[in-house]
């Protein structure tokens, strides 16, 4: 029988760390279950014997209930360790991933439909950030992030797909998510730091052009040394302007040996006439901190960083709660009160 995983449950396999060659193989891998295009009734149903087949071939499922995909309402089966959709047959074959032994996954661009049916836009454009950068979020509560992952898809796959997925529910919450989305973002922080500065006013953002992310600068000879060498990646690079902000969550906690590197690279890369913005944990979740980025910023890149809305606040705020969690008065900037 033909196992096709959910959307929870695929999402748990693409989150997995692999090696490059790993994932490039699968995402070569698309197909669609036999039994999605049959007209037949007699399709068995997802069962306890399939957790366990998909726990012996090394696919165990920790989410719970796990959610497969089933051709008919016929074949749809609701228990406590089991949850299932029925197959659209509007969305394209293309859509999905034969990963062996029969079983088969939502592919990455399916995912990310999947996902708009609940989430919030914020949130989406942020999984797209993951899913076209270079790291996975753990699939489970206390895992850690996998960094230098292969990219699972990109921007114009995922327009590709949207293109030829008509009326099916999520579709258009994913067509406003993929023109915020930008590619080869190295970790979640760096991918919020892009969304706060490119998402524009009316979404809570400071509204500045989209950067580059992790885009690579040629050093000169005479600025490289023992710390630096042909090539500096910056974390966002607006190339016209010259800036380059960075993300460093070891900023007042670094050692020496790391200090004296930073030092070196900042200094190599104001020699290519580059400005560097470096930004902390504790700036990027105070608001009234990364206000005080966003006008150094704009200063640069010759903007304004606000948006004339009334209620340009309220939504930043709100945009900074989806992305951050930041509910405490202290990290929205409010005035403490004794």
């Amino acid at each position: 029988m033909e196992i096709v995983l959910g959307h929870t449950s695929s999402m748990e396999f693409w989150r997995a760390k692999r090696s490059h060659s790993q994932t490039r193989a699968l995402l070569a891998r698309r197909g669609e279950p036999r039994s999605f295009r049959s007209d037949s009734p007699d399709v068995a149903k997802p069962s306890a014997g399939d957790l366990e087949r998909l726990e012996r071939i090394g696919l165990a499922q920790h989410a719970n209930p796990a959610h497969f995909i089933v051709p008919n309402a016929l074949s749809r089966v609701r228990t406590a360790r089991i949850t299932c959709s029925v197959f659209d047959r509007r969305i394209p074959s293309s859509a999905f991933v034969n990963v062996g032994d029969g079983v088969f996954v939502a592919s990455p661009e399916l995912c990310l439909l999947l996902e708009a049916r609940t989430a919030a836009l914020a949130n989406l454009v942020e999984t797209g950030y993951e899913f076209c950068g270079r790291y996975r979020l753990p699939a489970l509560p206390d895992g850690n992030m996998a960094p230098d992952q292969l990219p699972l898809t990109s921007v114009p796959k995922l327009q590709s797909l949207l293109s030829r997925t008509q009326d099916v529910n999520g579709v258009g919450a994913a067509r406003k998510a993929v023109p915020h989305i930008l590619q080869n973002s190295e970790s979640p922080k760096e991918s919020q730091l892009s969304m706060l500065s490119s998402f524009p006013g009316r979404l809570g953002g400071y509204g500045f052009p989209p950067a580059t992310l992790n885009h690579p600068v040629r050093i000169s000879e005479n600025a490289r040394g023992r710390d630096v060498g042909r090539i500096c990646r910056c974390d966002l690079f607006w190339p016209d302007a010259k800036l380059d902000v960075e993300y460093d969550s070891r900023l007042h906690h670094a050692g020496e040996a790391e200090q004296e590197k930073d030092s070196a690279r900042r200094t190599a890369l104001a020699y290519a006439g580059i400005l560097v913005i470096t930004v902390s944990s504790d700036q990027l979740h105070t608001r009234s901190e990364m206000d005080k980025v966003a006008h150094a910023m704009a200063k640069r890149l010759g903007t304004r960083c606000r948006s004339r809305a009334h209620d340009w606040e309220l939504k930043q705020i709100r945009l900074r709660s989806q992305l951050l969690g930041t509910t405490r008065p202290e990290m929205l900037g409010a005035k403490r009160h004794p």
